[in-house]
Formats: C-alpha cells, structure tokens, sequence
C-alpha cells in the first residue's frame, strides 16, 4: 500500500506507470495493431500485414517494431 507524505488534492495524479499490454479490447470496433486507430483506415480498404494478415492502416505500421517484432510471427 501507499502513504501520502502531504495532503493531495482531489484529481491530483499520484502515481503514472507505463501500461504492461496495449491493445483492443475484444468488445471494441477493429483497431489498428500497430497505432490503433479505426480500422480500416478508409473506406472500402482492408489492408492487412502481408506477413500475419491481422489488421493495419498500411505497410509503415506493419512494419513499426511494436508490431512487426512482438505481435508478428
């Protein structure tokens, strides 16, 4: 547990971590895998990573290392 050492104020950030896992939620709309945002991109496009065929806006996030080095096989 966490003690104060002064008073906070109501909303005062107390703690900021960088998250453990990123990614969408499975009762959210397609995301991009590597900058997730809505996905597809445009409309009447469904690009996909040539490698691992998921979801992508197009070949600059397939191949961004957050997705290329860990999610992709």
């Amino acid at each position: 547990y966490m003690v104060a050492s002064k008073d906070l104020e109501a909303g005062e950030e107390i703690l900021t971590e960088l998250p453990f896992v990123v990614g969408p939620k499975a009762s959210t709309y397609p995301l991009c895998l590597s900058c997730y945002t809505p996905w597809p991109p445009a409309e009447g496009t469904t690009p996909l990573c040539p490698r691992c065929h998921w979801p992508v806006c197009n070949d600059e996030c397939a191949n961004a290392p957050q997705h290329k080095d860990y999610e992709c096989p």
